[in-house]
């Protein structure tokens, strides 16, 4: 099994805030392991998956409730304008 990775790991990898991490965790719209009652943790092939499957779904990650533009997402990791690292 490969190594999972910390809230603070996909926000690096994502390019985004960790509170934007936690906050879709919370609202179930990122895929998360739960380690006993304490934990949580990210598969990194996972994340990588929810990025391809709502990036060539229109560009919408579709949520229960929400919606997250992953173009946000890809500006944010190229560091175009409105990046939440300023």
């Amino acid at each position: 099994m490969d190594r999972l990775l910390t809230a603070s790991e996909v926000a690096e990898l994502l390019s985004v805030s960790e509170r934007f991490v936690r906050e879709q965790t919370r609202g179930g719209r990122i895929p998360h392991v739960r380690i006993g009652e304490r934990y949580l943790r990210y598969r990194r092939e996972a994340i990588e998956e929810w990025v391809r499957e709502n990036e060539a779904g229109g560009g919408i990650v579709k949520a229960r409730k929400h919606s997250v533009s992953v173009r946000t997402l890809v500006r944010n990791q190229a560091g175009g304008a409105g990046s939440p690292h300023g």
